[in-house]
């Protein structure tokens, strides 16, 4: 299975996509995930801008990650997960 996400926000540039292709591991009920995230650099101004936004999505991927392992395993989320690690 293959799922594509486009990630929008109004009124600003932030284009950016998550792939994520689920691959069955031969038990009934296992699978392994793989995530891809692509996102547009070129209209960053400069290389500190750019590595900022690398450590920004890399941070936000994290805790998306965190929270769905968190999920699965049947624990709710609190406040603080549902907080963004950074402030945009």
């Amino acid at each position: 299975m293959i799922a594509n996400s486009q990630l929008l926000r109004r009124n600003r540039q932030f284009s950016a996509m998550i792939r994520h292709e689920a691959n069955p591991l031969g038990r009934r009920l296992a699978a392994r995930g793989t995530y891809t995230l692509v996102w547009d650099s070129s209209t960053l101004p400069d290389d500190a801008a750019q590595q900022k936004q690398v450590e920004t999505y890399r941070l936000l991927f994290e805790k998306m990650l965190y929270n769905m392992n968190k999920l699965s395993e049947d624990r709710t989320l609190t406040p603080e997960d549902m907080q963004a690690p950074v402030n945009f």
